[in-house]
């Protein structure tokens, strides 16, 4: 489980963040809405280690959560740091690439993950052509395909996906097959 427990961040005499705790519980996907400005973003910068707390902590089980307990949180931002005018698959194995993946572990992995966000026909699309669910799943699938896990024991989000996509997630298919774009650079 992980725990966010007195987080608080300030900037200079600001406060932007001020004692928030709560708990996610392993299995489940968990979201926190709130109004502009009400620190969503700045808690879930600080669950995944990119900003410090000025003070709290983040727990792991109980203890404080390490770099590698870090790297199994899947976090997508409203912004989701794609780029539109790559193919989905492509963009998967360069961020799998980013992360020392070898390009076979990473096209392997880009293959397995959008079979199980059932959007492995849209592997060889540019992420602008597709719907905002999709890009939403391209961007989880991107999420993962950086993580050495493989399996994520925990998915935060602080905007609730759109639509009704988490209803429908695809039964996992055991087999899968590799992908080649045409006119895509082996």
């Amino acid at each position: 489980m992980i725990s966010v427990h007195r987080l608080t961040r300030l900037y200079g005499d600001t406060t932007a963040l001020d004692r928030v705790s709560f708990d996610v519980r392993p299995g489940r996907m968990t979201g926190f809405v709130g109004a502009n400005g009400a620190g969503k973003t700045t808690t879930m910068r600080m669950m995944v280690g990119v900003l410090a707390p000025s003070s709290g902590a983040v727990l792991w089980d109980g203890t404080p959560i390490t770099l590698e307990q870090r790297r199994r949180i899947g976090y997508m931002p409203e912004e989701r740091g794609l780029y539109p005018k790559m193919r989905v698959h492509d963009q998967l194995v360069y961020f799998g690439r980013l992360h020392a993946l070898s390009t076979v572990q990473a096209r392997s992995r880009a293959d397995e993950l959008l079979d199980k966000l059932g959007i492995a026909d849209h592997a060889c699309d540019l992420l602008e052509t597709l719907s905002l669910g999709n890009q939403q799943r391209s961007a989880a699938s991107a999420g993962r395909c950086c993580g050495t896990s493989r399996s994520s024991s925990s998915a935060s989000s602080p905007w609730p996906p759109c639509g009704r996509w988490p209803a429908h997630w695809p039964t996992v298919r055991r087999t899968c097959s590799p992908r080649r774009c045409p006119d895509r650079r082996s």
